[in-house]
């Protein structure tokens, strides 16, 4: 990996929060009538929850005035206010929305600091977080510095020949930095403990808890055996709503067994390197500035292919758009210099890549099961195709 890679000048990561220069001249605390997400996760109404928002910055921060507290979109898991002080420092609130969230807080704080301090990728700081109830929100919450901007997936539409090099410059590098940060063993990043996030441990994907499986208590440092006990737990589990069943659990010993034919045909690596769940561009923020516009990762690794179809529509039958072949010439530009730029900055990823879809189509079907009929039709199409790959007469079963 090139450790003296910058980025070009017209797109920069990570708009520091401090350069924000807004200025208000009086305290005000915005309460646009808009009670939706209140209704539909049943929560309080923002015009009131503000005030506990108040009392919580004014015990965070005796010394700073208030300038606003901001109603801010958020998701399924998390409610997000926004905070302005008198200094110029903007914060964000993320409180979990459904039950105070003790052990899932301090894993997503542990998280945010470990890739802050291993990589260069910018991730908000978390100033201060609380796992308990027993603060002025009487919720769990995390403060965290806010990265200003707006999803790029809002910009592509608008962005010229000339900011497509440098967008795709600083993407490859976050993919590097992403593809850099290695672990010994398969498993979710947890916090030590409750409330201790200054060191990482490693727990069992959700598919593992009780009573669904009697699982290993610890996560698996051997791809093959993961894959395998995987698979089980979706034949186990699909038997066990209807013992009956015979397609699902059918498919699945198909998948399967096909896991252990492609490791005695290629062993499997046992490199586990970070994963990004939700690798889009919608999850990049862009910034505007002097000579054009910023942007910095906010949060599964993979190839970047929204850079170059961000307007196309998934079709039915393309389960991986990184491998469409771009309509337009400039298009098909923007793949190649992607690709060159991952080769340069992760020597053997392209290679790599185009040597594992089969791992990464089972590895996809092993952790998310058949819960759609798209599922069922892309796995009857891999299986399909691995047929016809084997010679007459060959098979394999699954111990």
């Amino acid at each position: 990996m090139s450790s003296n890679f910058e980025p070009d000048e017209d797109f920069i990561l990570g708009s520091s929060d401090s350069e924000a220069n807004d200025t208000a001249p009086r305290s005000e605390i915005s309460t646009v009538p808009s009670e939706s997400s209140s209704v539909v996760y049943g929560q309080e109404s923002f015009s009131t929850f503000s005030t506990k928002v108040e009392a919580l910055t004014i015990a965070l921060f005796p010394f700073a005035q208030i300038l606003d507290i901001e109603r801010m979109t958020g998701g399924g898991y998390n409610r997000i206010i926004g905070v302005h002080l008198s200094n110029h420092e903007r914060y964000v609130l993320r409180i979990p929305r459904l039950h105070p969230s003790f052990d899932e807080l301090s894993n997503q704080v542990a998280v945010l600091r470990y890739i802050k301090e291993h990589s260069t990728v910018q991730v908000p700081s978390v100033v201060r977080f609380d796992t308990t109830n027993q603060n002025p929100l009487g919720w769990s919450y995390a403060l965290q510095c806010r990265i200003e901007g707006l999803p790029l997936s809002d910009y592509m539409p608008d962005l010229v020949s000339g900011d497509w090099k440098s967008l795709t410059d600083q993407v490859a590098y976050v993919t590097s930095q992403i593809c850099s940060l290695t672990f010994p063993s398969i498993g979710i990043l947890r916090a030590e403990a409750p409330g201790d996030v200054s060191a990482l441990r490693f727990g069992l994907p959700p598919q593992f808890r009780e009573p669904d499986y009697d699982t290993p208590a610890s996560p698996f440092d051997n791809t093959l055996a993961y894959l395998k006990q995987c698979f089980d737990i979706h034949i186990d589990n699909s038997l066990f709503e209807d013992p009956n069943a015979i397609w699902t659990p059918s498919l699945m010993r198909r998948l399967k067994d096909a896991v252990v034919a492609l490791a005695a045909e290629q062993p499997f690596s046992n490199r586990f390197s970070l994963l990004h769940e939700d690798y889009e561009a919608r999850n990049f923020l862009v910034t505007k500035n002097e000579s054009g516009r910023g942007c910095t990762d906010r949060s599964r690794l993979a190839v970047s292919h929204w850079l170059w179809t961000w307007d196309v529509r998934a079709k039915e039958g393309i389960s991986d758009l990184a491998d469409a072949i771009p309509e337009s010439e400039e298009r098909k530009q923007i793949k190649e210099y992607f690709e060159d730029q991952i080769e340069r900055l992760v020597p053997g990823f392209m290679t790599a890549r185009a040597n594992n879809w089969e791992i990464r189509e089972l590895f996809y079907f092993a952790t998310n099961g058949l819960i759609s009929n798209e599922d069922d039709r892309r796995a009857q199409k891999y299986l399909r195709s691995k047929r016809r790959s084997m010679p007459l007469g060959s098979g394999v079963s699954a111990g």
